[in-house]
Order: C-alpha cells, then sequence, then structure tokens
C-alpha cells in the first residue's frame, strides 16, 4: 500500500501502525478477531469439501480404475504405468 497521502497532510509515518496496534491492544477487538479467524479456519474448508463433492457428483467423475501391468519381473507401480 501506498501512504503516501498521510506523509502529504503532515502525519508521521508509522500512524497506522500505532493505529492497529492500538486497536489490537483492546481485548474485544481480539475476541471478535478471533471469533472471525475461527470461522473462517472452519468454514473455507467446509465449503471446499461441499464443492468439491457436489461438483464430483455434477461431472460424474467415472473415470476407469488405473491398470498396472508389470512385464519382465519387473516392480509395477500405481498410476500412469503402461507396458513398455
Amino acid at each position: 500500500m501506498c501512504y503516501s497521502g498521510r506523509r502529504a497532510t503532515g502525519e508521521r509515518p508509522g500512524t497506522v501502525l500505532t493505529d492497529i496496534w492500538s486497536f489490537l491492544q483492546d481485548e474485544n477487538n481480539r475476541t471478535v478477531l478471533a471469533w472471525i479467524g475461527s470461522g473462517v479456519a472452519v468454514g473455507v474448508p467446509a465449503i471446499w469439501v461441499v464443492l468439491k463433492f457436489v461438483l464430483s457428483k455434477r461431472i460424474g467423475e467415472s473415470a476407469p480404475a488405473p491398470t498396472v501391468t508389470a512385464t519382465h519381473n519387473g516392480i509395477a507401480a500405481g498410476r500412469d504405468v503402461h507396458n513398455m
């Protein structure tokens, strides 16, 4: 962010940080911020899981299971392994 507008009015640099610090020193403000942060930490992953579930049902993820084949007494690994 650019705070050049604040400096032009004659305010000291760092006033914004002082304002933020004084805001955070109030116990009620910290409590509200903790509730908001907890809600975001719980809500965002929950929304992600619901969207993934709904979109996967809507798209119809019916991809076939991967086939793994090992030849010449080799070792097979999963996913995108093909005959070589």
